[in-house]
């Protein structure tokens, strides 16, 4: 138990958080050719280049940590990774806080919500949400206060906070769905195991059984040597 409990991920959910952590890269890779693309509309690049070095540099930290100590996540590297994200999004806002359109021209803010997905596997579903939820609610209020919401831009302001919700709810209702689908077949087996073919095998107890037939063989054993010795 002592072993078992020692890495953060089990029955297979490691691997659904190297899928996560990997799509989490990819949206990376993505918003950064974004930062690039929208280089020219900074009124200073300083802020927005800072928050992607600290969303690269976070990212890394993290892989490297979990990687080294095993599929666990600590509180101590958890808060760690929630404060590099707040300072990514501090930064991103900084950067475009005077072009007024949080929706068009956030790009690391929005890939904090997918680096949420490293930690996936490794932490609990109401820490996750209320990072995402407390992510949205802060570019909630940078859209109100420096957007100035027409027809033509709500679309991107919608979408830049969905971007930034959905990914961590859809990725814990995966880990939910898929823990329970296993929970379902490993008692299955168990049951199988026990009710169909009950004349070859010990049943649940089977540690518990095999014990006292043992003990049995021992004490008959000694009964009929005298002396207990061969």
């Amino acid at each position: 138990m002592r072993q078992a409990s020692a890495r953060g991920a089990s029955l297979g959910t490691g691997y659904l958080g190297v899928g996560a952590s990997v799509l989490a890269a990819l949206q990376g890779v993505y918003g950064l050719g974004m930062f690039v693309s929208h280089a020219g509309a900074y009124p200073d690049i300083m802020p927005a280049a800072a928050a992607w070095a600290v969303y690269t540099l976070a990212l890394v930290g993290v892989a490297v940590t979990i990687a080294t100590r095993g599929e666990q996540m600590p509180d101590w590297l958890f808060g760690t990774f929630l404060f590099a994200l707040a300072g990514v999004v501090a930064f991103d806002l900084i950067a475009i806080w005077s072009l007024h359109d949080v929706g068009r021209y956030a790009t690391a803010a929005t890939s904090a919500g997918f680096g949420l997905l490293v930690a996936l596997t490794l932490r609990r579903s109401r820490e996750l949400l209320a990072a995402a939820f407390t992510l949205g609610i802060v570019l909630v209020f940078a859209v109100l206060l420096t957007t100035k919401l027409t027809p033509a831009n709500i679309p991107a302001q919608i979408l830049l906070i969905a971007i930034a919700m959905m990914p961590v709810m859809v990725g814990l209702y995966v880990v939910r769905r898929f823990r329970r689908i296993v929970q379902l077949e490993l008692d299955r087996v168990l049951v199988q195991s026990t009710v169909s073919a009950p004349r070859f095998a010990v049943g649940m107890l089977a540690s518990e059984e095999l014990a006292r037939l043992d003990l049995a063989a021992e004490e008959l054993l000694e009964a009929r040597i005298p002396g207990g010795g061969i």
